[in-house]
């Protein structure tokens, strides 16, 4: 299967751990810079939400640089596919009706994989590591962009179901990561950056 033809699939979500709707914090030009998403890259945005990071890293990414929004959340699915079909949206975004664990892209597909503020909700977070691992192209990048439990909130989750900078770091790492990059963001959390080690890169 080619990475350009997966639309959507007949996947049905199950949700065991709703997530609370909440509004990103991070400029998406911001998080592009410090991405560096370069054009013809292949990126995918696992639990997209409304698209507000996804349609920018399109727009950067342009025609020949497929981006997939990838969402499972019931109540996201139909407003997700909306704004993905409007005349505006960029032509190079794909919407994929899946979850971490699943997202139905193809193997070494992606240059790299966006978790944005939704980490701490994941169910199966190894499960997602592995999908991530075999969904990166070689060289590929894993991004989590997540709230830091060490300032008030709203926005953002309750502070108890964040998780720290350090914790992630280590939970990643685990599971044969590599840290390339942890940056400690002044608004309300972090991004850390992560390649697969060499014995658990994709042949």
């Amino acid at each position: 299967m080619e990475a350009e033809d997966v639309m959507s699939s007949s996947f049905s979500p199950v949700l065991t751990h709703p997530v609370e709707d909440s509004e990103h914090w991070l400029p998406a030009g911001e998080l592009l810079a410090h991405l560096d998403v370069q054009p013809a890259m292949s990126v995918a945005e696992i639990g997209a939400g409304i698209a507000y990071y996804a349609i920018p890293i399109a727009r950067r990414t342009g025609p020949k640089g497929p981006v997939f929004a990838i969402e499972w959340r019931p109540w996201l699915l139909d407003e997700l596919h909306a704004r993905l079909v409007a005349p505006q949206t960029p032509r190079n975004i794909r919407f994929v009706e899946g979850r971490a664990a699943d997202t139905h892209l193809p193997a070494a597909s992606c240059d790299i994989i966006l978790f944005a503020d939704i980490w701490h909700e994941l169910e199966h977070p190894d499960l997602a590591l592995a999908e991530a691992r075999r969904v990166l192209r070689p060289n590929g990048r894993l991004a989590i962009l997540n709230w830091r439990p060490d300032v008030s909130c709203p926005p953002g989750p309750p502070v108890e179901h964040r998780v720290s900078m350090q914790k992630t770091i280590c939970a990643v790492e685990l599971k044969q990561w590599s840290l390339l990059e942890a940056i400690n963001l002044q608004h309300d959390g972090y991004l850390v950056l992560f390649e697969p080690t060499d014995e658990s890169v994709q042949s």
